[in-house]
């Protein structure tokens, strides 16, 4: 069985064409939420699948679905042993190519909708170092000079656990001097 759904926030004049055209792509029964806050008639029409229907929609960006939203519904769908279909992109998570898409328009949702204020993937996190890498070098230097340990913490303006560490660090390799 197909199902269609629609979601009709622009004026109300158009709900009798959209519903024909619903129609005319074979649905024997479709919803219309009026607007994207209650989304009851997808929870009915997701309640009527069952195994081997379609939920038909037009088009993502008209069905108002978000990322996650759409990784929901699919995830609804393929519990019920159900497939989506979008007519205008000419595509149904039934084929492993539709898949495919499906997957690629998720991500691309997902990167435009994630905030600008998130970190950037990589970003070391926590404290930040004592010492830079010039630094490290000078510490590297003095100790192979011979300067003592607390003189070098003092010149650095590190304690003395710190210059410990450091050291440990470059004597272990962690650290390129």
């Amino acid at each position: 069985m197909r199902i269609g759904y629609l979601l009709d926030e622009s004026d109300h004049g158009h709900e009798h064409t959209r519903l024909e055209l619903m129609r005319s792509w074979s649905c024997q029964a479709v919803f219309m939420d009026l607007n994207s806050h209650s989304r009851r008639q997808l929870s009915m029409a997701l309640a009527s699948l069952i195994s081997n229907d379609t939920l038909v929609i037009h088009n993502l960006d008209t069905a108002g679905l978000g990322a996650y939203q759409l990784l929901c519904l699919l995830e609804q769908l393929d519990r019920r042993g159900a497939s989506l279909e979008v007519v205008a992109l000419g595509l149904s998570s039934a084929t492993a190519e539709g898949q495919r898409t499906l997957m690629n328009i998720l991500i691309q949702q997902l990167r435009s909708e994630r905030p600008a204020r998130a970190k950037p993937l990589g970003k070391q996190r926590g404290r930040r170092p004592k010492l830079n890498a010039s630094a490290v070098r000078l510490l590297a230097e003095s100790l192979r000079r011979g300067m003592h340990s607390r003189d070098v913490a003092k010149d650095m303006g590190v304690s003395i656990a710190t210059l410990y560490r450091y050291k440990r660090l470059i004597e272990d390799g962690g650290i390129a001097s």
